[in-house]
């Protein structure tokens, strides 16, 4: 048999060849200097995964509270700043845990402000603005959403003193995701079991919060309007038109839907990253969300991507 003697730089060139050809399981330009706020230290190179409709993809932010063991759920704007809301927990089989807000500006990905939520929150799935400082927090850990002042809790750092007012949401109804459509709350229910689809709910929410600390249950037929939805949604949001969007993800793919309000007619659908979670529009309309896939509870999904990020409608396919 023939041996082949390589000379030094062959060998370097060869090296150099095998790494260039290892980058192509991430794109370049998902590089750590392109990532805005604080890379977690657990990462690879800061790379994140290659994700399907990546170039509709503007503006990303590493996930605040990754280090610290933090697994992001719900996302909504407030005056102009990101609130995403988190619960802490490495283990796979722990899907609960103490949970927190944090607040981050968009254009420079630092944190601006925090706070814990109320003990009894344990998963802390959604968030929706309200405007005049009103923050709704739903949690399937509890079956409640909770009514916050969100000024004063990010002041104190907690909710001791920023409860306005709290519901009790009947089982078949849960709360896996909120939004606010200017008037009304929607939420719903995660299902993975597709004979058994979940539904999401419109509410007046002035008919079902009583004054604090009075606590109301809500069941079904307290609800204006409902429809079914796909298995596995995780969030939702209202765009400038008033069209409706939903997410669904499990560990593996992720998708988007631009869906009629009206009647639940869904009317596009986009491909997207596993482990997608809650949606929210930016003042200038472009839809944001945020992943899970890459916390350190979800470390061993094929997909790392545990970020705040920018998606441009207009660019999806």
């Amino acid at each position: 048999m023939m041996k082949y003697i390589y000379s030094p730089i062959i060998q370097i060139a060869i090296t150099i060849n095998i790494l260039l050809m290892s980058l192509l399981l991430f794109d370049t330009v998902y590089s750590a200097d392109s990532i805005l706020g604080k890379k977690p230290s657990y990462t690879l190179l800061g790379s994140v995964s290659s994700v399907p409709n990546r170039k509709a993809i503007g503006t990303r932010i590493w996930v605040p509270g990754l280090g610290d063991g933090f697994v992001p759920q719900g996302m909504t704007f407030a005056e102009e700043q990101i609130l995403v809301s988190l619960y802490q927990s490495t283990d796979v089989n722990q899907s609960s845990g103490p949970s927190r807000v944090y607040r981050v500006d968009p254009k420079t990905g630092n944190v601006t402000g925090q706070f814990d939520l109320p003990s009894d929150v344990g998963h802390a799935d959604g968030l929706a603005y309200a405007g005049g400082n009103v923050l709704y927090v739903a949690d399937t850990h509890s079956k409640q959403i909770y009514k916050l002042d969100l000024e004063k809790a990010i002041k104190q750092g907690n909710c001791n003193e920023s409860v306005l007012g709290k519901i009790s949401v009947d089982k078949s109804m849960s709360s896996a995701f909120i939004t606010y459509d200017g008037k009304h709350i929607w939420f719903g229910r995660y299902s993975k079991s597709k004979s058994d689809k979940p539904k999401i709910f419109k509410v007046d929410p002035d008919n079902v919060f009583k004054e604090w600390p009075s606590v109301n249950k809500v069941f079904q037929d307290m609800a204006l309007l409902s429809f079914e939805i796909d298995t596995e949604s995780q969030g939702a949001t209202f765009d400038k038109e008033g069209y409706l969007w939903l997410s669904q993800s499990g560990s593996k793919t992720g998708k988007v839907q631009k869906v009629d309000p009206s009647n639940g007619k869904v009317l596009r659908e986009y491909e997207l990253m596993a482990g997608l979670e809650d949606l929210a529009i930016a003042p200038d309309g472009k839809l944001w969300s945020v992943s899970e896939a890459g916390t350190k509870r979800w470390l061993k999904w094929q997909t790392f991507y545990p970020l705040i990020f920018e998606i441009d409608i207009t660019k999806l396919k």
